[in-house]
C-alpha cells in the first residue's frame, strides 16, 4: 500500500515535470520562430 502510494506520487511528479519542459520548450521555440 505503501509502495503504491510512493509511485502514484513519483508518477504525478514526473508528469508535472514533464509538461512543464514541454510548455518551455514550446514558448522557447515559438519565440524563435517569431523571431
Amino acid at each position: 500500500m505503501c509502495n503504491q502510494n510512493y509511485v502514484s506520487i513519483a508518477y504525478k511528479t514526473l508528469v508535472r515535470f514533464n509538461i512543464y519542459i514541454y510548455t518551455s520548450l514550446y514558448r522557447y521555440m515559438d519565440l524563435h520562430f517569431v523571431l
